[in-house]
């Protein structure tokens, strides 16, 4: 049985059903990635759609100050692509002082890319094998 008691504000006890809420929260983060993944795809295959999106969110700007407006322009671009949000510090790590427009092009194409890649790596059978890991995990926890 994978039903575990929880306290709900510190009062209120609970009875769920652990494994099937994982299961369903596993399942919806799978498959917003899987959206995401098909228009990050999508997006960078068309060159035209993907430089046109480029310079929209660099007229937005103007120019790249500073590795918190980096951050900013690629989580618009994420935003439009409906993939994850680019961090601070991950935007730290590529900000070049001064990007010109192209540059900023040929950066958000190497990083969105590499993105894709990432997330590609996350098949079907990769992740039915770290589901049924969480999965065996949240039924060895004792029960109380």
């Amino acid at each position: 049985d994978s039903k575990a008691t929880v306290s709900v504000l510190n009062c209120l006890p609970v009875t769920m059903d652990v494994t099937t809420e994982f299961e369903n929260a596993v399942k919806e983060v799978d498959a917003e990635l899987r959206t995401g993944t098909a228009t990050l795809q999508a997006t960078l295959a068309d060159k035209g759609e993907f430089a046109k999106l480029c310079d929209e969110v660099y007229d937005t700007r103007g120019r790249v100050p500073d590795a918190i407006t980096l951050a900013k322009m690629l989580s618009e671009m994420s935003e439009r692509m409906q993939t994850v949000d680019v961090d601070l510090d991950e935007a730290q790590d590529m900000f070049i002082p001064n990007l010109t427009r192209h540059e900023f092009s040929h950066l958000a194409h190497e990083y969105f890319s590499s993105l894709c890649s990432a997330l590609d790596l996350t098949d079907d059978e990769n992740f039915e094998r770290q589901f049924e890991a969480m999965s065996a995990v949240l039924k060895s926890i004792p029960k109380p």
